[in-house]
């Protein structure tokens, strides 16, 4: 995204809040939020996908309905379990509470709330894990110790077993029961719990319906925080083991968990699995390479084999959290939406909800052609954001920011050295060699041939000033004698700008010398933006937003802002109209927002986005009529852009003011009816530079050979009022 934008309407003019409103155009579907669970409910055919909504199907998948489901807490779901013992009564628990609804997830009842057994640890009140046999009889376990048991649907509750103890410590992380006699439980021990090493893992077997029970400790070398188990009959059991520094296992027993063997995937880290019998399994996550896969074994997992999703490689990394199967059918669910079904025990799949990554980046270099990054590779849109296709060729890119000059030529920039200058619409991307080695992300600012980057070196240790007037090809260097790490820069007018966390500085001999503008006390600042050398935004990590008018010589506080907000940027459109992006929280949930300034930044008002945002807003961009965002996984939002009434009758400015040849490449000539008097003329850039103001009394044919390759805007200021177009200047 361009990191100022000014005047890029067809009309240079106010905002009318009252009439603009955002709208969701991407993805179609209603259905863009995570799921965690996949449910088929005993005695029904229904797939249930549970996340931070409700998804049903009646028919083995392929339709989804969204009935109206609400969750009883906020997440994050610290210790989230839920468990569906038929069409319309689940029980849940998150953290110390335990709920149930008998209503499919319109209401829900607090069951039970626990104290802290130890008062030093919360956690000694919270679950991991439950299990219901039927709506009468059900199991909660957690951490220390902590086995609770109903026979009456959770009225009331049996404490087999809850200690306060913290060394030795124990957890339990899963609870199985294939009757009301034999249950199993998982979990770890360690001699402190202070201690993140010498795990001890587990399996507990009860034949009398938790009254006592067995322990068989699992060989496996590692430190493992979370067991889950899994039954496919009384004798065949697996268990994953998660959570650890070290690598994510599979182990089976086939005698009811008395002897127990290693049957893990060729994956690093296992996000989802799941046994659809003794001999048939699959197991999402990432492998060694940092690449995400679905393996299949039908041998128990003897032999993995890869199995092709119907989702683009490297799409996120919890694109399925979970699996559930009938016999040979089943279903998968995860980030972004992501519902999938196989009707062959998972060998192949099909897709019923196409998910979307989070998009890190957005830029519009115009208003028809668009581009949003992802963790890997990037997606392109042809008709203003509506549809986004991902470009194959790209899937090997780490793209953290972009910015194009026009349609088909950009660069890709941000996360250590890895900078692409983009041609031929995305299909070439060429590595920019950078003369110092960024440690992590960097900034970049991009006009025209001209780049300047920034940020923290690892290759010497330090911070520098990279400038290219070549497109990449060449860079001087300028290094930057300051100890705190760049993280932002701007350019507004002839002054360069520079932040570090703990120092804002300016400079206006292009980065020779310096001057210190804001040093914050018992702060860090986080991002910046300057919409003229004058006046500049500054956000720090405490959530202030300050505000100067006079180069920084004083600062005032400004905005709805506070801890609860992150914001990731700010876009300027001009002078008075800017807006901030990012995050607040909301009953500890983190939700994306959008703050809107008309005054220059003095004061700030929350947008009203049409659905709920996970993750964040992420960027913004404005092009043509719009304005855009996007935020979630692949959600995109659109605000049009209105003009403000002159007074006098409104032109149509499509039309009234005319541009040719087009692309121009020397000169180009503008027209405009004779009863309008033009009082100035300018030549903007698509980041708000101002390239030349030609005379406007004289002929009107304007010069723009000295103009490198890309779209601009010719205003035209008259006393019918202002004029914008968009031109495209061709050549080199």
């Amino acid at each position: 995204m361009t990191k100022t934008l000014f005047c890029t309407l067809l009309v240079c003019a106010a905002w009318v809040q009252a009439d603009a409103q955002w709208e969701r155009i991407h993805p179609t579907s209603d259905l863009f939020r995570s799921f965690h669970k996949a449910l088929i409910p005993p005695g029904s055919a229904d797939y249930f996908a549970v996340g931070h909504e409700l998804a049903v199907s009646a028919n083995e998948g392929q339709h989804w309905e969204k009935p109206d489901f609400q969750l009883p807490v906020a997440p994050p779901f610290e210790g989230y379990d839920i468990a569906f013992v038929n069409a319309d009564t689940a029980f849940m628990s998150c953290r110390n509470q335990v709920f149930k609804t008998t209503d499919r997830g319109q209401h829900w009842t607090l069951l039970l709330n626990l104290d802290p057994s130890n008062g030093n640890y919360q956690s000694s009140a919270w679950f991991r894990a439950l299990h219901f046999l039927n709506p009468s009889e059900g199991y909660a376990v957690g951490d220390f110790e902590k086995i609770f048991k109903t026979t009456d649907g959770g009225v009331t509750w049996d404490t087999l077993s809850w200690t306060a103890a913290t060394a030795p410590y124990t957890r339990y992380t899963d609870v199985i029961f294939l009757n009301n006699m034999v249950g199993y439980i998982a979990g770890h021990e360690v001699d402190n719990i202070l201690m993140n090493f010498d795990f001890t893992e587990f399996v507990l077997k009860t034949t009398d319906g938790g009254q006592t029970w067995s322990k068989t400790v699992i060989p496996v070398i590692g430190d493992y925080r979370t067991l889950l188990l899994q039954f496919t009959n009384a004798d065949t059991c697996f268990v994953h083991f998660k959570d650890t520094q070290g690598h994510d296992q599979m182990w089976n027993s086939a005698d009811g968990g008395d002897s127990w063997s290693p049957k893990t995937p060729p994956l690093d880290k296992i996000y989802a699995a799941c046994w659809v019998d003794g001999l048939t399994g699959l197991a999402y996550g990432r492998d060694f390479s940092y690449e995400y896969h679905l393996f299949r074994t039908e041998d128990g997992g003897a032999y993995w084999e890869p199995v092709e999703m119907p989702v683009f490689d490297n799409q996120m990394r919890d694109v399925i959290r979970e699996f559930a199967f009938s016999g040979n059918r089943g279903f998968a669910v995860g980030d972004g939406g992501n519902l999938m079904t196989s009707t062959d025990k998972g060998k192949t799949w099909q897709s019923r909800n196409k998910a979307f990554p989070n998009f890190f980046s957005l830029d519009f270099p115009s208003e028809n052609t668009a581009y949003a990054s992802s963790s890997k590779g990037f997606f392109k849109s042809d008709d203003s954001g509506e549809n986004w296709s991902f470009r194959e060729n790209s899937d090997s890119l780490t793209v953290a920011n972009m910015e194009f000059t026009d349609n088909a030529n950009g660069y890709f920039y941000g996360f250590r050295n890895l900078y692409y200058r983009i041609s031929e619409g995305g299909d070439s991307a060429r590595l920019l060699h950078l003369p110092r080695f960024f440690a992590s992300f960097s900034k970049m600012i991009v006009r025209g041939d001209s780049l300047y980057a920034a940020g923290p070196t690892v290759a010497p240790i330090g911070n520098v000033w990279l400038r290219s007037v070549d497109g990449g090809a060449n860079w001087d260097i300028l290094e930057i004698d300051e100890t705190a790490p760049i993280v932002d820069i701007d350019i507004a007018g002839n002054t360069y700008l520079l932040a570090t966390t703990a120092v804002l500085k300016k400079s206006e001999d292009a980065g020779n010398t310096w001057t210190t503008l804001l040093i914050p006390q018992n702060d860090y600042i986080q991002l910046m933006e300057f919409i003229t050398p004058s006046k500049g935004l500054v956000f720090l990590s405490s959530g202030k937003v300050l505000l100067t008018e006079d180069q920084g010589i004083s600062w005032a506080e400004t905005g709805p802002f506070s801890s609860e907000t992150v914001l990731k940027d700010f876009l300027v459109v001009n002078d008075t109209l800017i807006f901030a992006y990012g995050t607040r929280q909301w009953n500890g949930y983190t939700l994306g927002a959008i703050w809107r300034s008309t005054d220059g930044g003095k004061t700030w008002a929350e947008e009203n986005l049409p659905v709920t945002v996970d993750i964040g807003i992420t960027d913004m961009d404005v092009a043509g009529q719009y304005l855009y965002a996007t935020g979630g996984y692949g959600l995109m939002f659109r605000q049009k852009r209105l003009p403000q009434s002159t007074g006098a009758e409104e032109p149509d400015f499509s039309a009234v003011l005319k541009l040719y040849p087009v692309p121009a490449d020397d000169y180009l000539i503008f027209e405009l009816p004779e009863e309008y008097r033009v009082l100035s003329i300018r030549v903007i850039g698509a980041d708000g530079r101002v390239f030349s103001q030609p005379d406007a009394t004289a002929e009107r044919r304007i010069p723009i050979q000295h103009l490198p390759r890309g779209v601009y805007f010719l205003e035209a200021q008259t006393d019918a009022g202002v004029f914008l177009k968009q031109f495209y200047k061709a050549g080199e």
